[in-house]
């Protein structure tokens, strides 16, 4: 990623032509991963969130609880805990 590219505050500002690349830059990191597809998408976006969280706070470590966790395909409640740590 360029200096102009970190410092914009939207990828709607990048030009057509360096947006094009980093979404093809993206989408060949995603497809080398074991999660392919839309859940790639969505676990790598939600994995952002939490890191951006992190950068924002100016932490080295960001932890978060959730109890008794429920879904349609895993009906019992079970507990969590996801950490992000940054690495050096």
């Amino acid at each position: 990623m360029q200096e102009d590219q970190k410092q914009s505050d939207n990828f709607l500002d990048w030009n057509d032509e360096k947006l094009g690349q980093y979404v093809k830059k993206t989408a060949k990191y995603l497809s080398t991963k074991s999660i392919k597809g839309y859940e790639a998408v969505t676990v790598m976006s939600a994995l952002f969130l939490l890191v951006s969280q992190v950068e924002e706070a100016n932490a080295a470590e960001f932890s978060i609880e959730m109890s008794d966790v429920t879904s349609e395909v895993h009906p019992n409640p079970t507990n969590w805990r996801v950490t992000v740590q940054k690495l050096p």
